[in-house]
């Protein structure tokens, strides 16, 4: 299950993995989860490109970078995380 809240302050994502869930078993996230059993919680933050500013051959420059922040719960027969990010504002 895959859900999303946008508004113009924050973008977050929902997502939810269980044990059961039927895929592709070439897909590593659904093989690792069915493979293992995990318990905790983690915190990820990384760097991705946001909406496009400028002309199309600025598209990668470092205006254009947004943080990534992601939170995460394994239960053992379930996955869920949460990211969040600031949209960034252009043409």
């Amino acid at each position: 299950m895959i859900s999303k809240i946008r508004n113009k302050w924050f973008t977050a994502n929902f997502v939810l993995r269980h044990r059961w869930e039927d895929g592709d078993y070439t897909d590593y996230e659904l093989r690792q989860l069915k493979s293992t059993l995990k318990l905790g919680m983690w915190v990820k933050t990384y760097e991705a490109v946001g909406k496009r500013k400028g002309t199309p051959k600025e598209v990668f420059n470092k205006d254009n970078h947004v943080r990534v922040y992601m939170i995460g719960l394994d239960l053992i027969v379930c996955s869920v995380w949460m990211d969040i990010s600031k949209p960034t504002f252009g043409n």
